[in-house]
């Protein structure tokens, strides 16, 4: 109750009362996953507060009281390097002519965590045209499917065109299940951000999908993700730390590059700090890509997000106007990046984050 709180006060500009109830919590006797969440608000609160050191050791030490509950962040990194060598360039390219007019064209919102996928989906929803898959995606389900047959990837590469039509159906069958209801000719939008490193999936069975990426700088982003308490898992519990999450980004958005440039799925990227700067016109962008008209409900993204719960760890975000405070935050903690951030500078270069 007083980690919520908090929170409000937080929210409503009550910085100080606010933190003084976070450390009288900390002296009283906490569970670890109590503890680090009250960290974690505390760490954000110095941060407004223009307090980084203090704020950095504070998101170091919930960092560390993260529950791994049995994940194992080396072994997904392993997942991404596997994928990645066997989606070869050749690879990618072998199924150029599968696209059949039968198939889902659904739209993939992706991008390394914390880069404005959340975001960009609630505006995007709020078009009629538009539905999402919320919180589940239907391409992790058939992912963790064709994983626990054995041998994925290399089955795609032996798939015959039946298995090829049973997967697809599989994925159709997962996407109505989410949700719920006929499609009706509305684009169904799949916003999970770490599909951007299932890109030969969907490729090799989705030829109709179009790819939208989320983009943010490489350092804000690795900080970010150091700076959220995340539900640990495989994936997710590499944010414990910074240097692999830098790991993690470099990895991941390699990856995203080779697919960008050999496979045959149309895809555009968008920068958070072009959204928070001129939502509308990076909107009209992205929705002219996935064949959508304007409409003036997307005006209204904000009101739309009142009134739905969120469970993303971007609703602090979500729930104030426009924001434009988390762009270029590293300079902040520049000291305390500077040690691991090397790894980051051809993306940062790439995407067009040059000092």
């Amino acid at each position: 109750g007083k980690l919520i709180t908090s929170r409000i006060e937080r929210r409503t500009g009550r910085e100080a009362q606010a933190a003084n109830s976070l450390r009288g919590l900390l002296k009283t006797n906490l569970k670890p996953g109590i503890h680090s969440q009250i960290l974690f608000e505390l760490g954000h609160l110095l941060d407004r507060s223009g307090q980084p050191d203090e704020a950095f050791d504070i998101f170091t030490k919930a960092n560390t009281l993260q529950p791994l509950e049995g994940s194992d962040p080396a072994r997904y990194r392993s997942r991404v390097a596997r994928d990645r060598n066997w989606f070869t360039a050749e690879n990618l390219k072998l199924w150029e002519d599968s696209t059949d007019e039968d198939t889902l064209a659904p739209v993939f919102l992706v991008g390394f965590p914390r880069s404005g996928t959340t975001l960009m989906e609630q505006i995007l929803r709020t078009h009629p045209g538009v539905v999402s898959t919320g919180e589940a995606s239907p391409l992790e389900r058939l992912r963790n499917y064709l994983h626990q047959q054995g041998n994925y990837p290399e089955c795609l590469g032996t798939a015959k065109p039946g298995d090829i039509k049973k997967w697809q159906g599989l994925f159709a069958d997962f996407a109505h299940d989410i949700i719920g209801e006929p499609l009706d000719g509305r684009v169904m939008i799949d916003k999970t951000p770490l599909n951007i490193a299932e890109m030969g999936l969907i490729n090799r069975l989705l030829p109709n999908a179009k790819i939208i990426t989320a983009l943010r700088d490489p350092r804000d982003v690795c900080l970010s993700c150091f700076m959220q308490g995340f539900q640990p898992d495989d994936a997710m519990t590499n944010f414990n730390e910074l240097q692999s999450s830098v790991q993690l980004y470099e990895l991941v958005m390699e990856y995203w590059l080779h697919c960008r440039q050999n496979m045959a799925l149309p895809w555009i990227e968008f920068r958070y700090e072009d959204l928070t700067r001129d939502f509308e016109a990076c909107s009209r962008r992205v929705l002219d890509f996935i064949d959508i008209p304007w409409s003036d409900d997307i005006k209204q993204y904000r009101d739309g997000i009142l009134a739905r719960p969120i469970t993303t760890p971007g609703f602090r975000d979500m729930t104030i106007p426009m924001y434009t405070h988390a762009v270029g935050r590293w300079l902040k903690y520049r000291q305390h990046l500077e040690p691991t951030y090397e790894p980051l500078e051809p993306f940062i270069g790439d995407f067009g984050y040059t000092e």
